[in-house]
């Protein structure tokens, strides 16, 4: 009779112990890992304020775009798909751009 309770409980022990474990390469809030910059690709729609860069996503994150002014002119106002490295900062959070791909020629949102 005391099998039947012990194995539940053990059992118990062990998924809360799993829970309770974070794997390496989980983000924080801010969107990049406790040590450093994140690598990955985010969808969005570019736009230039003031000669700054930005990609707004559908889920309201606003990013910071680094990369080649001119190449970014072409994409102004167009959804894309970035893939870079996100960093985060007191400013904000940017986006070093490492490729660009166009999604479409109007943003929805």
């Amino acid at each position: 009779m005391r099998t039947w309770i012990l194995l539940p409980c053990l059992l118990l022990l062990s998924l809360m112990s799993l829970a309770q474990q974070s794997p390496s390469s989980q983000a924080n809030p801010n969107g990049a890992p406790a040590g450093g910059a994140a690598a990955m690709t985010v969808v969005g729609c570019v736009s230039s304020i003031n000669g700054y860069f930005t990609l707004g996503t559908r889920r309201g994150d606003l990013y910071r775009l680094k990369g080649d002014h001119d190449t970014l002119f072409g994409y102004n106002g167009k959804e894309v798909a970035i893939s870079g490295t996100v960093t985060s900062s007191e400013k904000g959070r940017t986006l070093q751009i490492s490729k660009i791909k166009k999604v479409s020629d109007t943003c929805q949102y």
